[in-house]
């Protein structure tokens, strides 16, 4: 794995909420603990291959989550992938990305504002401060390239902080469709 897309996976884990516990070659792993209390293991494995990836390397790497004890899957390859092993990865909850996404730093750009995943209970303060309901949040796509970086999911509601000339920080919300 080069530097820079380690870098970037390191980066990417630590902003869907993983520690680092372990990095050898070719792969990291990490562990948070979600709102319920429950310990959640991923694992984050770069590939490099002459061809597509397939299904067969997608098999590989949950049977590796099954022996390691991971709830979740991030798999970088150079190559793109079959249409067969994205639906498989979907089966084994694997996140699918090519080595190009990683190689430029969307979540530290100047450009990009943070983005962070609201906790139910952050959901409902604001909510209740702006009384509203969350269908009428504005709405992000679930393909938006920070939404996958920082493993969004639909139906979750993001907190977007934006630097402003006017008032230092800008707060917005929006609905992952």
């Amino acid at each position: 794995m080069s530097e820079r897309v380690k870098k970037q996976a390191i980066n990417m884990l630590e902003s869907r909420g993983y520690k680092i516990d372990e990095e050898k070659e070719g792969w990291i792993t990490g562990t948070k603990t979600t709102e319920e209390g429950k310990h959640e293991k991923v694992i984050a494995e770069y590939i490099e291959s002459e061809g597509s990836i397939g299904v067969a390397v997608i098999r590989d790497i949950a049977k590796m989550m099954k022996k390691e004890k991971a709830t979740k899957g991030i798999l970088i390859a150079e190559l793109p992938f079959t249409s067969y092993a994205k639906k498989e990865a979907k089966k084994h909850k694997i996140d699918l990305f090519t080595a190009d996404r990683l190689k430029i730093s969307l979540l530290e750009h100047d450009m990009i504002p943070k983005h962070e995943i609201l906790s139910a209970e952050e959901l409902e303060d604001v909510l209740n401060k702006y009384n509203i309901t969350v269908d009428q949040l504005p709405k992000i796509k679930v393909t938006d390239p920070v939404c996958e970086l920082i493993g969004a999911k639909l139906s979750q509601v993001l907190k977007i902080t934006r630097n402003s000339p006017t008032a230092e920080k800008a707060v917005y919300y929006r609905l992952v469709v």
